[in-house]
């Protein structure tokens, strides 16, 4: 990885730590950078102040009593969501299953793959997806927010959302 990259993935890997609500701060979070995830530039690169400022205000709202409230009402959401609407989206020809890097559903389509969560610090749920080209190159393309409350939506209403979701990707994947 080149060292640009590194720097990245170290800010990346940062925020997503600091929203875990594992975390009591920014120090414990350069800790597991350096130790754990073999990142030994971690220290310089969180050497700002407004970075640990911000880390230490994810990882003081992700602690919150309400956000793990939140945390453990969505992951309770996901497994009954992918519970009922699995025959569905089976039926499609899409697979569907829990993210292995997040809390969050993910849907694999036959040229694209999406990914709904919550938004940290809210109930509102996000979506993202990957298109693969006619040519073969894959595009992703940022979360983006919806108005949905995760405890608000039926199952019926997942099922529809992830419908036009992959409507939108099967298009632009035409397109690409």
């Amino acid at each position: 990885m080149k060292k640009s990259e590194r720097k990245a993935e170290i800010r990346k890997r940062a925020y997503q730590y600091a929203k875990t609500g594992e975390y009591s701060g920014w120090l414990s979070i350069e800790h597991r950078l350096r130790s754990i995830d073999c990142f030994p530039e971690a220290r310089t690169e969180l050497d700002d102040r407004l970075i640990r400022e911000e880390l230490d205000t994810l990882c003081k709202t992700a602690t919150s009593s309400e956000e793990s409230s939140r945390r453990q009402e969505f992951s309770q959401w996901v497994d009954q969501t992918i519970e009922q609407i699995t025959p569905a989206i089976s039926s499609r020809s899409l697979s569907l299953h829990r993210s292995s890097t997040e809390d969050a559903i993910s849907i694999e389509g036959p040229n694209y793959s999406l990914v709904i969560r919550r938004r940290f610090g809210s109930r509102k749920l996000e979506s993202a997806r990957s298109v693969d080209s006619g040519a073969g190159n894959r595009y992703g393309f940022d979360f983006e927010s919806t108005h949905l409350d995760f405890d608000a939506m039926t199952a019926e209403d997942t099922l529809n959302l992830i419908i036009k979701l992959g409507d939108a990707a099967n298009s632009m994947a035409k397109n690409l």
